[in-house]
């Protein structure tokens, strides 16, 4: 199909099997919907797996609606679940680019990831999100750091630099639900970090608040990154209500007045809990649309009824608000007083959040943060890490060990990186990841793993108080093992 044919059908046919039809539809702004779905585990066999994906595949692809695909993820529940490249191969070949396949970096060597982008290649899948991975319940840092981790922004790389790979459709992830200035600071500049690296579009973690949505968008605008966006949002279940007061899924939060509002729909009969849901959704995904998305991706929705329901759901949505002041005003009446931001933290990037975007041509004024004081001991530490091992990274790895095991957490890498990431050893993080903050970090600025700050954290507030914050988006810092 020629490209002036495909712009012009685009919105009619949305089941065409030639071609990216998903780069299509965000090339185009075409609004699209993804239904996230697991890989199975292996005790599904092939053929039993293949009909389950079927089955969703043709709901889908089926859709007259809004434009809709799959999202199917890697290593959500389990290690032992197939890779999501294996799952997505019991495809029909022609609409296997109709879809989204993640690509976990955990428990995965490099190596590992690198031959799950050929095997990918070579079965014409060209979606690929690229994520590092998450912890589960349960797990500690321990645990962590005895898997290894591939960080995403070196999948991210390897398929930017791989003239093979040039029709790849890579993208990222980022939390833009954190509501404190370090963390959420530091998502912001590894994603930017990411789209320097390749990326060429973003999906953000599950979450409730929409102002931190627009505030990721318009500061995106704000910097000039024009990449398309996809907000995960969550159809929730008392089961995941549950999860997410437990801490059991990795980045997600919600305040205690959204928490009230959900304690409040669960006395209600299931169905009319799960009417409650779908309305929420049906102001998110419109919300999302009116606010400069490119489509949203919805977790939970994860039976051929529930996809039926939230397709229909969706497209009534998008009809029924056409305008941001109206849909505002529906969505403020609907969230009445609740706050959404947890609250403790309250940090927005920008003041005048869910007002109606501003005139292109205004300035973006962000939101005033001031770096809290620091302490005597915090401040004796930077001081003598930056005084003992200022050329660290030109010096045997071996070199002043014990020192920067005790000045430094020192992890005894083949490579120091200690000048390059303000004197905290980015060893620290339980996944070892060098370049920021995962999307599992608190908004308090804690590990996803533990009582323990998130060692990039630190090193943004190291580079704010030394003005040198832009080093954080834009050096790539290597692994600490030699290659």
């Amino acid at each position: 199909m020629e490209n002036s044919q495909a712009n012009i059908q685009l919105e009619m046919n949305f089941n065409t099997p030639s071609g990216n039809r998903f780069r299509r539809c965000l090339d185009n702004g075409v609004f699209t919907v993804l239904f996230e779905h697991a890989a199975p585990g292996m005790e599904l066999d092939d053929n039993d797996a293949a009909m389950r994906l079927a089955e969703l595949e043709k709901i889908v692809l089926a859709s007259r609606e809004v434009p809709a695909a799959l999202a199917l993820t890697d290593r959500s529940f389990s290690d032992n679940a197939r890779r999501a490249v294996d799952y997505a191969t019991l495809l029909p070949e022609k609409n296997r680019n109709s879809h989204l396949i993640y690509l976990s970096g955990r428990n995965s060597s490099p190596e590992t990831v690198q031959s799950l982008i050929a095997q990918a290649k070579n079965s014409n899948l060209a979606n690929i999100i690229a994520v590092s991975g998450d912890s589960r319940l349960n797990e500690g840092c321990r645990d962590l750091k005895n898997m290894e981790f591939c960080e995403s922004i070196n999948t991210l790389r390897f398929i930017h630099e791989n003239t093979t790979l040039q029709d790849f459709f890579a993208g990222a992830t980022v939390n833009a639900h954190l509501s404190s200035a370090p963390a959420l600071y530091s998502a912001m500049f590894k994603l930017i970090k990411k789209f320097n690296c390749g990326a060429e579009f973003a999906v953000t973690q599950a979450g409730f608040d929409m102002a931190q949505l627009d505030a990721l968008r318009r500061y995106l605008t704000w910097r000039g990154y024009h990449q398309p966006l996809i907000a995960r949002l969550m159809l929730l279940t008392p089961e995941r209500v549950e999860k997410i007061i437990a801490n059991a899924l990795p980045g997600i939060t919600i305040s205690q007045d959204f928490l009230m509002m959900l304690e409040k729909e669960l006395r209600f009969s299931a169905s009319q809990f799960e009417a409650a849901q779908y309305r929420r959704l049906e102001l998110q995904a419109a919300g999302c649309k009116l606010l400069g998305y490119s489509g949203i991706q919805i977790f939970g929705a994860d039976t051929p009824s529930k996809m039926h329901i939230a397709l229909e759901r969706v497209g009534r949505a998008l009809k029924e608000f056409t305008n941001l002041k109206c849909w505002e005003e529906e969505y403020k009446f609907y969230i009445a007083r609740s706050d959404i931001a947890p609250a403790d933290q309250h940090f927005y990037l920008f003041e005048d959040l869910l007002q109606g975007m501003p005139p292109e041509n205004s300035t973006h004024a962000l939101t005033e943060f001031r770096l809290p004081r620091q302490s005597f001991k915090s401040k004796l530490g930077d001081r003598a890490r930056r005084f003992f091992f200022p050329d660290a990274g030109q010096q045997d790895a071996g070199e002043r060990r014990w020192l920067k095991k005790l000045l430094a957490g020192c992890q005894s890498c083949e490579n120091c990186r200690l000048p390059e990431t303000q004197f905290y050893c980015p060893e620290r993080c339980p996944k070892r990841l060098a370049n920021g903050v995962c999307g599992g970090v608190r908004s308090n600025g804690e590990c996803e793993v533990g009582n323990m700050p998130c060692v990039h954290v630190q090193i943004w507030h190291a580079a704010e108080r030394n003005r040198q914050s832009d080093t954080l988006e834009n050096k790539i810092i290597e692994s600490g093992k030699n290659s």
